[in-house]
């Protein structure tokens, strides 16, 4: 382009400069509406169906979301089978970041039961551990929480509680959850009949 500075120049110049300023506002204009017509809604930050645990060869399969403002009018059933090795995210609306990961893995543990735990605060620790300020959190933002329950494929080791608790602390590792204490080892009932003990 000419670096005269003529009138008629100067006019090509900012003609030449409009035209592409008009076109990339254009592209963007397209690229903004393009992703607002694409991108699902996510409520919470909730997990994709299958996560797999960065730097290993374990996967979690996770369910979808479920409002843990309805948990206690949920049947036990609704959330995986008594004794089922298993692991749950529980979410707040708005947040990528967990509240909460934890496990089940006792013979008569449900999730059921654990969550009902969580929302009660039933089994919570004292007010400074991870399940004492989840139990403070859920009981002022119940109608935003979320829940995702997840079952691994860990190639190689059979589905025991030992491996249930290691999935678990690789979850806590990569996903950072909001109450977590990284040197303390989680508590979990080992039966729930036994969970009346700590009312």
């Amino acid at each position: 382009m000419s670096n005269c500075d003529c009138p008629s120049c100067l006019a090509g110049r900012r003609e030449a400069l409009l035209d592409r300023l008009t076109r990339d506002s254009l592209r963007v204009a397209l690229r903004h509406a393009q992703f607002e017509t694409w991108a699902p809604e996510r409520a919470t930050g909730s997990l994709p169906t299958t996560y797999k645990v960065p730097n290993t060869g374990f996967k979690v399969n996770w369910t979808k979301q479920r409002s843990l403002k309805d948990v206690q009018t949920l049947k036990p059933a609704d959330l995986l089978k008594k004794g089922q090795q298993a692991v749950y995210a529980i979410y707040k609306k708005g947040s990528k970041r967990p509240l909460y990961v934890g496990h089940v893995h006792g013979a008569n543990q449900t999730v059921f039961n654990r969550l009902i735990d969580h929302v009660t605060g039933r089994t919570a620790g004292t007010a400074s551990s991870a399940t004492g300020r989840l139990s403070d959190e859920l009981k002022k933002h119940l109608k935003d929480a979320y829940v995702q329950v997840g079952t691994y494929d860990a190639p190689g080791y059979a589905p025991t509680p030992n491996m249930t608790r290691v999935v678990e602390g690789l979850l806590q590792q990569a996903l950072h959850p909001r109450f977590w204490d990284s040197n303390v080892t989680t508590f979990e009932v080992e039966e729930d009949e036994f969970a009346e003990d700590f009312v």
